[in-house]
């Protein structure tokens, strides 16, 4: 059986509770972008009209 002090667990909590704030991050940025490219309105609008909103002669 491994002893471990508490600073070594403290440590070790402070690196998952760090890995797990990056995977959070990493799955709200991929739902996002998931919802953009889903988005009704993302794909009922025409490439010459959304050039134009990009531009801001719309």
């Amino acid at each position: 059986m491994q002893y471990s002090s508490k600073e070594n667990v403290i440590e070790c909590l402070a690196i998952i509770i760090e890995k797990s704030n990056l995977v959070i991050e990493r799955n709200e940025k991929t739902t996002s972008f998931h919802d953009f490219l889903s988005s009704s309105t993302n794909m009922t609008r025409p490439a010459s009209s959304i050039g134009k909103t990009i531009c801001g002669v719309l």
